[in-house]
């Protein structure tokens, strides 16, 4: 057989460094039957002969000398070598007594010792037996080892050997899914599920930040499918397990939290969604106990890496991010507020649920921007005050953006009025004036408005929009310029700004597919 160097030989690290493993020619045609290897040492047995090369400094090749062997030679003080072990700088050797037969000592020195592991056809086989011990050695095996658990659940073929940052992980995730929910299945799941908690606690007292291989960062892939971190979870079941998980997640150094990174980036949608969902589950028990973003900042941090990577592959919608507790719990115009004005020395920027957008709904957002647009009106009230005061004749003090329309003029009044309007202006509360009404608007008229006013404009006769007869959306005209001035659409966009601005909402019947546009590239009307 060819036997080919584990390490490098003395002689290819003396002339040149060789990554690769090397074919050693003056063994070929020889029938090896053991090997063992040092830091810079090869041991080769023939026959029951010992054929050392590499380093001798500390007489490892056994020969009793210190001179170091380029190539393999015999050693005629010793024979009869059954087994061979060799250590840094050191090398053991069995022998027998008496005549050595070659099929004597074919095979290993010493029979090699597999980590315990479990697959999705190892668990069902424990399963159908009925021996519940069997099952609960098997769990309690594999999961109080993190070289166990890593060890578990990997691909048959050769994906489980093309581990690396820019590779495949090797961890069969959908066998990891299957395998969990059989343990669901199962009549005595909590006591499986439990039991698995409990030993990967204690595997978890093992992990070292300082890991040496990106294989030790499999068990934040196959870890998530467990149903304890997403089911019937409680505040006690954080402390417990999503806390200590979390934490040695987070511990991981800048490279292989890259690596996991780019794992991740890779997931399918179910896979994906499933890690999530263990984190968001967590965020959302600390908001259904009232607590706030301080008290669950590894899950956001966490969170907010699953996100980023999400924008670019798009691989689940946004949505799947929100937590509607923290619009049903919190006071998000309050939050907003302390966020911006910092005037809470509790509520500092990232303890406010508002510094997390990702996490917050349709609705959520909305009080978001209602309570930007007061907060700037009164910034802007104020400003508008104060130079009243110190410049009295600069310019005429408004506390309010005055419009007046007619009802049957009111497309044309409205467009010439905000033509001539500036941005300091359009920051102003808004006021609405119906030439040949009495109404004050103390909102009403206001609202009005902007309902008539859109729904006008969307009108064919005006140009600027086309209706589909069958799905009632409203499309451009893409009429000529001459026909459609461009500045139309523009100053209907800050009209559907000021809209907003002033806390007004209008039915807008585009395509969703405009508002996906909008929402990448959105940029304030005003």
């Amino acid at each position: 057989m060819h036997i080919v160097s584990v390490f490098e030989s003395y002689r290819a690290f003396i002339i040149e460094k060789r990554t690769a493993p090397t074919a050693i020619s003056d063994l070929i045609g020889s029938h090896v039957t053991r090997i063992a290897v040092g830091a810079c040492h090869t041991i080769a047995i023939v026959k029951g002969g010992v054929y050392p090369f590499g380093l001798n400094s500390s007489g490892q090749l056994g020969n009793g000398k210190t001179l170091t062997q380029s190539t393999p030679r015999r050693t005629d003080e010793l024979d009869h070598v059954t087994s061979v072990f060799a250590g840094y700088q050191q090398t053991f050797f069995i022998r027998s007594v008496g005549t050595i037969e070659q099929n004597e000592i074919v095979g290993p020195s010493c029979p090699l010792k597999y980590p315990i592991k479990i697959t999705k056809n190892i668990l069902e086989e424990k399963l159908k037996t009925g021996e519940k011990l069997d099952v609960i050695a098997l769990l309690e095996s594999v999961f109080s080892s993190l070289n166990c658990i890593n060890q578990s659940f990997l691909y048959s073929d050769e994906r489980r050997f093309n581990v690396g940052h820019e590779r495949s992980h090797g961890v069969d995730l959908d066998q990891v899914m299957d395998t969990f929910m059989l343990i669901d299945e199962s009549y005595a799941k909590k006591q499986y599920v439990d039991l698995i908690v409990d030993s990967f606690l204690i595997a978890l007292e093992s992990w070292s930040s300082k890991i040496r291989g990106v294989e030790a960062l499999r068990i934040f892939l196959i870890l998530p499918w467990l149903s304890e971190f997403t089911e019937n979870v409680s505040m006690n079941t954080l402390h417990k397990l999503h806390l200590p998980f979390t934490r040695a997640l987070c511990s991981i150094n800048q490279g292989f939290g890259s690596t996991l990174e780019l794992w991740w980036s890779k997931l399918s949608i179910r896979h994906f969604r499933r890690i999530v969902n263990v984190f968001k589950t967590a965020v959302r028990v600390n908001v259904k106990a009232e607590k706030q973003p301080v008290d669950c900042q590894l899950y956001l941090h966490v969170l907010h890496r699953l996100f980023v990577i999400n924008k670019h592959t798009h691989t689940i919608p946004l949505e799947t991010f929100y937590i509607d507790e923290i619009n049903n719990l919190v006071d998000i115009k309050l939050d907003y507020w302390a966020k911006v004005t910092r005037q809470d020395p509790v509520k500092y920027e990232q303890n406010c649920w508002t510094y997390y957008p990702f996490l917050l709904n349709g609705a959520a957002k909305g009080d978001c921007v209602f309570a930007e647009a007061r907060l700037k009106q009164m910034i802007t009230v104020r400003q508008a005050q104060f130079n009243a005061v110190f410049n009295p004749f600069e310019q005429e003090y408004q506390e309010n953006l005055n419009l007046t329309v007619g009802r049957d003029t009111i497309v044309i009044d409205t467009m010439n009025q905000m033509a001539s309007l500036s941005t300091n202006e359009l920051q102003l509360p808004l006021k609405v004036k119906i030439r040949g009404e009495e109404a004050d608007d103390a909102g009403g008229v206001r609202k009005e408005f902007f309902l008539i006013v859109m729904r006008k404009i969307l009108q064919p006769e005006y140009g600027m929009f086309v209706e589909n007869e069958e799905s009632r959306l409203v499309w451009f005209s893409g009429l000529p310029a001459e026909l459609c001035e461009q500045d139309q659409f523009h100053q209907l966009g800050r009209l559907v700004g000021l809209a907003v601005y002033n806390q007004v909402l209008v039915p807008f019947p585009f395509p969703l597919m405009l508002y996906k546009v909008f929402s990448k590239n959105w940029a304030s009307p005003l």
